[in-house]
């Protein structure tokens, strides 16, 4: 998740991720952008996101950054109140995942083609993190190094 130079090879319609600021080692504004099917045009979510360790969890959160400057004027701006991804491990095998997400996708799209957007994507987006992580040799990226901690204690 914190690969986002990577990220568009497995995130569903993801084009790609640019970060903005690193304001941290564990903060971080940065846009996501979105292909749609025409007609419709592509999105960009504009976040800050923090990645923090809980207790037995890894919980990645993100919402609105207030930077509208950052903006790209050819995507339509979403509204993300709530996004947060968490990761519980289980065991050396075993981790549940949580996705939430609460917002707008922003600009006009039909009821029927939101519907299959919040049935679909979630569970794809899963299993193609999960496809990346079985496939991809570790991941030894400066920013992921940066936020690497000793292991969870598995319960």
């Amino acid at each position: 998740l914190v690969d986002a130079e990577h990220k568009n090879s497995w995130a569903p319609k993801l084009k790609f991720t640019t970060i903005h600021n690193e304001i941290s080692t564990n903060h971080f504004e940065y846009s996501e952008y979105y292909t749609t099917p025409w007609p419709f045009y592509d999105r960009e979510f504009l976040l800050l996101g923090t990645v923090e360790y809980k207790n037995d969890r890894i919980l990645f959160t993100a919402q609105n950054s207030t930077n509208k400057n950052l903006a790209d004027e050819n995507h339509l701006l979403a509204n993300v109140k709530v996004m947060e991804v968490v990761i519980i491990p289980f065991s050396k095998d075993t981790t549940q995942v949580e996705f939430t997400f609460s917002g707008d996708l922003g600009g006009w799209i039909p009821t029927f083609v939101k519907n299959i957007i919040q049935k679909k994507w979630p569970i794809r987006f899963i299993q193609a993190m999960q496809s990346y992580i079985k496939n991809t040799p570790a991941l030894e990226t400066p920013r992921y190094l940066s936020l690497k901690k000793t292991e969870l204690s598995i319960p």
